[in-house]
């Protein structure tokens, strides 16, 4: 049974339109799948529907389940325990699941107290360290210690991810993470987050636009377009990397079968980012969608302090 399983899934805006149309998609524990696509194509949608969070006024069908249970009509408490524990969020914006007055090490411990993890408060801030650790912070001690924005910016999308692997989390979704890195923090993300794949046995949703982040990554690709599912596969065979034999030789990958004639650096990160153009009829801008309300709501849905 895959860990993640979602069918026929359909999320509908209140001005009618069709953000998601009719998609079927699998996670197993341990791999990836990689949903790609441009901006307005659907892919945050779908991702946050996945976390019951598709926007005000959406109408959602289909089927949403992880590990067997339903998602889709949960009652918002039920929701509230599944995000942060059994489902990790990793936000494009550090800034939507981090809290700017308090420090790292206090946040994570409180997630760890919140989802019942641990057992006291000295027990909650002892694993503090190792999830930094973890999620690739050179100086986990250090980190512990700073607040939000005495952290650079790749430092701080590394902060975000070990909050979201506080409450030991099935599914990890990562939704466009490496946005605004630079190239070697971007890379060093992507492969971070395929190696608490491989030894934690995550399962993982990455929603991104990029397709040397989707080569990079190398399982599953999903793509997405005005809301509709039009090409999926293993990245090898819907992804292709152009070496000096082939052409132009400036190590370029190719998203064939769909979008071929957008292209972008290859896996090793070098280079710029597609554009993105917004597409008038789909999903609406992430500025106007509800905010991810974080690992740190209480199960009353209460924000800790």
């Amino acid at each position: 049974m895959s860990l993640l399983a979602i069918e026929g899934l359909t999320v509908h805006h209140p001005d009618g339109v069709r953000a998601v149309d009719d998609v079927t998609l699998r996670i197993d524990a341990g791999r990836a799948l990689v949903l790609l696509g441009e901006s307005g194509s659907g892919k945050t949608t779908l991702a946050r529907a996945v976390l019951g969070l598709p926007g005000g006024g959406a109408t959602v069908r289909g089927s949403v389940r992880l590990a067997g249970t339903e998602l889709l009509g949960l009652p918002e408490r039920a929701l509230t325990r599944i995000r942060g524990r059994r489902i990790g969020h990793v936000p494009q914006d550090p800034s939507a699941t981090l809290d700017p007055l308090r420090r790292i090490g206090t946040q994570l411990a409180q997630v760890r107290r919140v989802h019942r993890l641990a057992a006291t408060r000295r027990e909650a801030r002892a694993a503090a360290l190792p999830l930094l650790a973890a999620a690739g912070l050179p100086d986990p001690e250090r980190a512990a210690r700073a607040y939000p924005h005495e952290l650079s910016g790749g430092l701080r999308q590394r902060a975000a991810l070990a909050l979201a692997l506080a409450g030991d989390p099935e599914l990890l979704i990562a939704d466009e993470p490496t946005t605004a890195l630079d190239t070697l923090a971007r890379a060093r993300v992507l492969d971070l987050l395929t190696t608490l794949r491989a030894q934690r046995g995550l399962a993982l949703l990455l929603v991104t636009h990029d397709l040397s982040a989707a080569a990079r990554i190398d399982d599953t690709v999903a793509v997405l377009d005005g809301g509709r599912l039009t090409a999926t596969g293993p990245a090898r065979e819907l992804l292709v990397t152009e070496s000096p034999d082939r052409g132009s030789g400036n190590g370029e990958s190719e998203l064939l079968g769909a979008g071929a004639h957008r292209k972008v650096r290859a896996a090793s990160g070098r280079g710029t980012e597609p554009e993105a153009h917004a597409r008038t009829d789909s999903e609406p801008s992430a500025a106007t969608a509800p905010p991810f309300p974080g690992p740190l709501i209480s199960p009353e849905g209460d924000f800790l302090r």
